[in-house]
Formats: C-alpha cells, sequence, structure tokens
C-alpha cells in the first residue's frame, strides 16, 4: 500500500501535466490582434499622460 507521501509526486506530475495541456489549448487558439490591441490602447499626446 502507498502512503500519502508517496503519491505527492505522481499527483504534482499529473497536475502539471494537466496545467501544461490547458495552457497549450489556450496559446494555440488565436484571440484577435495583439500588436492592434496594444497599439490602440497606447495614451494620447493630448491626455495628459507624462509617459516619455
Amino acid at each position: 500500500m502507498v502512503n500519502a507521501v508517496g503519491m505527492v509526486n505522481p499527483v504534482a506530475i499529473l497536475g502539471s501535466a494537466a496545467l501544461l495541456a490547458t495552457a497549450t489549448e489556450v496559446a494555440s487558439v488565436p484571440v484577435g490582434d495583439a500588436a492592434a490591441n496594444v497599439q490602440s490602447r497606447r495614451p494620447s499626446a493630448s491626455s495628459g499622460s507624462s509617459v516619455t
């Protein structure tokens, strides 16, 4: 019989694999145009922003 300490590594491996699979699935589906989103959200010169 496997004790609780011996189950930590397999559970961590399975959890890591599940998170990696989810991240891969999310990353493989493009959502919109990232460059256009960044460009459209930049503050304009007339907004009083002090970014230089």
